[in-house]
């Protein structure tokens, strides 16, 4: 098959022709390990926020001060989180109950009470 492919190509297009595809392997490959990595980390921080209810990204960045903040709109963007309101986020997959919520509501109110927006 490549015999074919090759046999009218002359030296540069050839190492052109390779140089691209090699080039187009390390990009996919780049973009899969990044999309390991970027998984891997929100369930990392899945894990260390498994007992909030609500949180935010100051907690975020307790547990990872380098975290980049347009994460959060990439996980929002893929349903791994849901906005409560502005810098409070709840993780989807939690079940609403009413527990849950007098939770999410006494944790707000606590954050209002001592910095009112």
């Amino acid at each position: 098959m490549y015999n074919i492919i090759l046999k009218g190509l002359e030296g540069v297009q050839l190492i052109f022709l390779l140089l691209n595809c090699s080039n187009d392997i390390i990009f996919r490959e780049n973009a899969i390990n990044n999309t390991l990595r970027n998984k891997m980390k929100f369930l990392e921080l899945k894990n260390e926020l498994k007992d909030f209810a609500i949180f935010s990204l100051n907690e975020i960045r307790t547990i990872d001060p380098n975290f980049h903040r347009r994460r959060l709109n990439e996980w929002q963007d893929k349903s791994y989180i849901k906005k409560v309101i502005r810098g409070y986020y709840i993780f989807s997959d939690l079940q609403l109950s009413e527990e849950i919520l007098f939770k999410i509501a006494f944790s707000m109110l606590a954050i209002f009470k001592y910095c009112p927006l």
